[in-house]
């Protein structure tokens, strides 16, 4: 066996998978990546310097810096990078970005306008990507004229990924979208089939729950955030943000 052989098969043995290789296909037709046909405000690639906001060159707080990710990030750009793939170069800008991100909104209680914040979980979807085989972000972005809090969205994203990618109950799929209401902006959390545990369900959504508690959050600002697990499967979380004055 050649050297080269032998590196990409140590290369897969190392990275993780998901080896659950039955897909089921979308049953609905959605209109994705939005932003790429209409030039919504605030919603572009992280500029080199983000207004009103600099980076803090000294005492950079680490309270949203989540180690175990940035470690599989940056395990699967050296993967990529060893193995000659052409996304190498995009993950390394996307991670790149996603640390500016959080280095430059850690620790701080501001508010940030969407558009940014949907930028961030953009490349965090694709650094995902990467390491899950199965799992593709889909986004349908119809409005971003709104502000909320830098790593909210992460963290229900964080757990939705691990608590149905991960565990193999849905089949990869994780949608994103935003549409403005009469009075209200809502988002919208889902992936699509694949059943979960009443008891992992009541876990997640019970008092102490951790689902729970990140929703709870988006209550200090006057979000109303409500999860199910539709009859047709997966999970669907929604949360309304009233109208900003």
């Amino acid at each position: 066996m050649s050297m080269k052989k032998k590196e990409e098969g140590f290369i897969q043995k190392e990275k993780f998978m998901i080896t659950d290789d039955q897909l089921i296909s979308l049953g609905t037709q959605y209109i994705w990546n939005e932003w790429k046909t209409k030039e919504l405000p605030d919603f572009s690639p992280l500029a080199d310097e983000i207004p009103g906001e600099k980076q803090k060159e000294r005492g950079v707080s680490m309270e949203n810096v989540n180690l175990h990710f940035v470690f599989n990030a940056l395990n699967n750009i050296k993967c990529a990078v060893m193995l000659q793939e052409e996304n190498a170069s995009t993950l390394i800008d996307d991670f790149s970005k996603y640390l500016r991100y959080v280095f430059c909104y850690s620790g701080r209680k501001t508010l940030v306008p969407a558009g940014k914040v949907f930028d961030y979980l953009l490349c965090y979807g694709n650094l995902q990507e990467a390491r899950f085989e199965k799992l593709q972000f889909e986004y349908c972005i119809g409005t971003t004229d709104f502000s909320m809090p830098p790593f909210y969205m992460e963290e229900i994203i964080s757990v939705v990924v691990k608590e149905f990618v991960m565990e193999k109950t849905c089949d990869g799929y994780l949608i994103l979208e935003t549409e403005e209401e009469a009075n209200q902006y809502v988002l919208t959390i889902q992936t699509l089939s694949g059943r979960y545990s009443n008891e992992k369900w009541e876990n997640l959504m019970g008092t102490n729950g951790k689902l729970s508690e990140i929703l709870k959050k988006g209550e200090l600002h006057g979000y109303a955030a409500f999860a199910e697990m539709p009859e047709s499967g997966g999970v669907r979380i929604r949360i309304a943000i009233p109208r900003q004055k």
